[in-house]
């Protein structure tokens, strides 16, 4: 997950954010793997794009339902290293949300989702992590 996967809040059309945990590789078994290891109802999607361009096929498992979530961050939160903030970060996000009253829902996601836009951005150049 470290290396391949992606946490992120996306923003919607709507002004709301959802979430998503997406892993995206070359090699099929090790997806499917990791799908039957988190289960969950979440298809393994082929890139398409990818073969048009004369690249190698590549392949995409995305979670997105809080249900979902969780217990895959959860899991691999004590193995992760480069996304460890990321994950820690998105496990709270969750853990609020419940608490969070419907006004605010939209102020907590943004803050967030700025959050973990900055945590990429300090990883990708080399951070602490």
């Amino acid at each position: 997950m470290d290396g391949e996967g992606c946490i992120s809040l996306n923003k919607k059309k709507n002004g709301n954010h959802g979430l998503s945990v997406k892993i995206k590789m070359t090699h099929l078994p090790t997806l499917q793997r990791f799908q039957e290891i988190f289960s969950g109802s979440q298809k393994i999607r082929e890139d398409t794009h990818a073969r048009k361009n004369g690249r190698k096929s590549g392949w995409s498992l995305t979670y997105s339902a809080v249900e979902a979530v969780r217990p895959l961050l959860e899991k691999i939160e004590p193995y992760s290293v480069t996304k460890k903030d990321e994950v820690r970060s998105m496990l709270l996000y969750i853990s609020l949300l419940p608490r969070t009253k419907k006004g605010q829902k939209k102020v907590l996601s943004e803050r967030f989702y700025q959050e973990l836009r900055e945590l990429k951005r300090y990883n990708f150049t080399g951070g602490k992590n």
